[in-house]
């Protein structure tokens, strides 16, 4: 006697958790800081979360759930917390390369412009128009007054700098949307494989993607207090206890 077995008609389909090398979407910002080990002079590095994207049919796949609850917000991940965290720096060494949005012309800002040197004769050196002479400004400053203010030039700058790779408004005068803590935008999501030595991928996050429909600015806003619960939420490890000995395989966990 023969009897036909067919295996794979006793089981269910699975869809992978995993996220899309190439993916378009939504980012929360949840922190802006200077570079680790680093100070204010140095850059700024905005991290941004994700918490939705688009799938190859187009549709939204969630990856954060947070509500407001009397214990505070509850956040949740319902496809995991690896792969959600991305960042974008903006130092001293940039380029500073932009599409003025009143001209619609290319600009340019040279990077001798972010140094303390430079911001030094931005803010407190004049030339006289008709002598040639070069005099002082804010005489009356002290030094450490006239350090705070060149630590905030180039703390604005690296904020403009910013501010024109999430394409925020800006206007002629030098006034612009700065970024955030909360602010939520559409980034393409591009990640490609670890460097050499690196168990971790590379991933950039940008408006603008070569062969692709460059994003606008929009934006749109949580409050502070739920961008940081997100992101305390997904850097907390809920394996920080495992131990190896007491593992019995998840019916629910892919092996991908």
């Amino acid at each position: 006697m023969t009897i036909n077995i067919n295996p794979w008609d006793m089981g269910d389909n699975l869809s992978s958790t995993a996220i899309p090398s190439f993916v378009k979407a939504k980012y929360v910002c949840v922190k802006l800081t200077h570079p680790k080990l680093k100070t204010e002079r140095d850059g700024l590095v905005g991290t941004f979360l994700m918490t939705s994207y688009e799938d190859e049919f187009g549709k939204k796949v969630e990856l954060v759930e947070a509500t407001e609850g009397p214990s505070g917000h509850e956040v949740k991940f319902p496809l995991g917390k690896k792969g959600l965290i991305a960042t974008k720096y903006r130092g001293p060494q940039n380029q500073y390369r932009f599409i003025n949005p009143e001209t619609g012309k290319w600009f340019a800002i040279a990077k001798e412009k972010m140094t303390s040197e430079y911001a030094h004769e931005y803010l407190f050196v004049e030339i006289d128009e008709k002598t040639g002479k070069v005099r002082h400004t804010l005489e009356g400053l002290s030094e450490d007054e006239r350090e705070t203010l060149i630590t905030e030039y180039l703390q604005e700058m690296f904020l403009f700098g910013l501010s024109q790779d999430l394409q925020l408004p800006a206007e002629s005068d030098g006034s612009f949307t700065k970024p955030f803590v909360g602010l939520t935008t559409t980034l393409y999501r591009v990640s490609t494989p670890p460097d050499e030595g690196s168990k971790y991928p590379n991933i950039k996050i940008t408006k603008w993607e070569r062969g692709k429909t460059s994003l606008s600015g929009e934006y749109e806003s949580i409050s502070e207090e739920a961008a940081l619960a997100i992101y305390a939420s997904q850097q907390v490890r809920d394996d920080d206890k495992f131990d190896p000995t007491t593992f019995k395989e998840n019916k629910d966990e892919a092996p991908f």
